[in-house]
């Protein structure tokens, strides 16, 4: 790069360079301001140092001289970097004001100044791939603005009114990062133009940066009323730019990466619900044969004692997996509903109705265990009326149901109970006199895989999915559901659904 370092001290223009010449850069200097301005012609730099203290014309005069050349030619902005042992606030404000990128102090290591002048040549890129649009009526402003973000990696594009702005952001609506907008301008305001911004979907969101003259807090309310993010009052330093600029940047990357996190992990947890909603569905076919066979061969009257043993030995362990593959698919089903468009449409169900039916098929298998099952309803008018897929109800009573059997010794009782439920409700009541479930073990019920489903009383088996199950479908119809038991004496589930009218 072409360098021209201007400073009135003769140990400082060697300082820099000797240093810059050694890292590879082509570096003249001059000792004042004339001078300087004198080479900026011949020399065409690609970044000039200057001192703020130097007799004749300060650092200052000088590059308000080079500006106004660069205008006078519609010539690019040169950067320009102040070093100087007079580093203060007021001066940092008048040097970012005439466009300087940057302020060095001389009070440091020659190693360390030649790096940080080396920094304001090179592109240093944390926020490469984003972009930012600067909205701003001054030239000087706006230039530098888009130099410093440049210099983060960004892709900037300039408007010079509301209006150009507004444009730029139509068209960019689904890529643009940041917004970067001055509040005073011809043709349309920065407010206006925020309010406008706001109305398109993909900039809802977009960090929006204000930066204006105005010190009055009511008027900087009023920014942040029409949708600005954040605000900065002129004039401000590079690293108070920047400082604003990377924590809004950087946490929209964080919800960029987060959304494509979200959108890989939902097509792969879809990925695994079909899967194990195909393989769960195939498996039953073959079992069914084997079930089928073993029914066959179990009714054979020549079929030796042992081998009816061995018979019905196969069809107990069958019916279990056949039980246990009911549960996945149903797991599959019930995940599938939970994704947007697929829930299944609800209809009014007579519950009474319903559920007798559904008891009189169940009281079959209680038999085999001599366990008595009752229906009792407390409405004394007409039977209650919910809204729900009839199959997600089936399948709700159906695994409460089993899992009340599986857990009650023979002979003992199961009850289901529909009642009233203050203020517009109804409670399905299903208890058992079963072995009951131990304390610790009741707040893990309804966890998925949690490791709390044991053998029933005659050894049934369990993949603990079933109680989870019966949740998910429970919350998905605005109901709740609860569990009381006492290890020895019963266990009773209660089901709560808002009645339709």
């Amino acid at each position: 790069m072409k360098i021209l370092a201007v400073d009135d001290s003769s140990f400082f223009r060697n300082v820099l360079s000797t240093g810059l010449g050694e890292a590879g850069h082509t570096v003249r200097t001059a000792m004042d301001g004339p001078t300087a301005l004198a080479m900026l012609e011949e020399m065409q730099p690609d970044l000039v140092t200057l001192d703020v203290d130097m007799p004749d014309m300060c650092g200052f005069e000088v590059c308000e001289r080079i500006r106004q050349r660069e205008r006078d030619l519609h010539a690019p902005l040169t950067p320009v970097v102040f070093v100087t042992g007079n580093d203060t606030l007021k001066n940092r404000e008048r040097g970012f004001e005439l466009g300087a990128l940057d302020f060095i102090t001389k009070n440091v290591g020659k190693d360390e100044l030649i790096s940080k002048i080396q920094d304001a040549l090179l592109i240093r890129a944390p926020l490469t791939g984003l972009k930012a649009l600067v909205v701003d009526d001054s030239d000087v402003a706006r230039h530098v603005i888009m130099r410093c973000l440049r210099a983060e990696g960004l892709t900037v594009m300039e408007a010079r009114n509301g209006v150009e702005a507004y444009k730029i952001a139509e068209k960019h609506e689904n890529d643009l990062d940041l917004i970067i907008t001055d509040v005073v301008m011809p043709e349309m305001s920065g407010t206006e133009f925020c309010q406008k911004v706001r109305k398109l979907k993909g900039l809802r969101y977009v960090p929006l940066v204000f930066v204006s003259g105005l010190p009055e807090k009511d008027s900087i309310l009023e920014l942040f009323r029409t949708g600005g993010t954040d605000h900065l009052i002129k004039p401000f330093a590079k690293e108070e730019l920047l400082a604003h600029v990377r924590v809004h940047l950087e946490v929209r990357q964080l919800n960029r990466t987060m959304e494509r996190q979200i959108e890989e992990l939902t097509h792969l947890n879809k990925l695994k619900t079909d899967l194990l909603a195909v393989t769960s569905h195939d498996l039953r076919s073959p079992l069914n044969g084997i079930l089928g066979v073993a029914d066959v061969m179990g009714s054979d009257p020549t079929l030796s004692a042992e081998n009816k043993e061995y018979v019905g030995l196969i069809t107990q362990s069958g019916e279990q997996l056949l039980a246990q593959i009911g549960d996945l698919l149903d797991l599959a089903k019930a995940e599938a509903q939970q994704e947007p468009g697929t829930a299944l449409p609800t209809a009014p169900v007579n519950l009474l109705g319903t559920l007798d039916t559904f008891l009189a098929t169940f009281r079959k298998q209680a038999t085999k265990k001599s366990i008595r099952v009752e229906l009792a309803n407390s409405f004394a008018d007409s039977a209650p009326t919910i809204a729900i897929p009839a199959s997600e109800l089936s399948r709700i009573v159906n695994n409460l149901l089993s899992n009340a059997l599986k857990f009650t010794p023979q002979g003992g009782d199961i009850s289901v109970t529909v009642r009233h439920a203050k203020p517009s409700g109804v409670e399905i009541v299903i208890a058992d006199t079963g072995i009951g479930i131990p304390p610790e073990k009741i707040p893990l019920l309804f966890n998925r895989y949690s490791k709390t489903s044991r053998p029933g009383t005659d050894g049934e088996a369990s993949t603990g999915l079933g109680l989870s199950i019966v949740k998910d479908l429970i919350t998905r119809n605005d109901g709740r559901i609860e569990v009381t038991s006492v290890e020895g004496k019963g266990t009773t589930f209660t089901v709560f659904f808002p009645i339709r009218n």
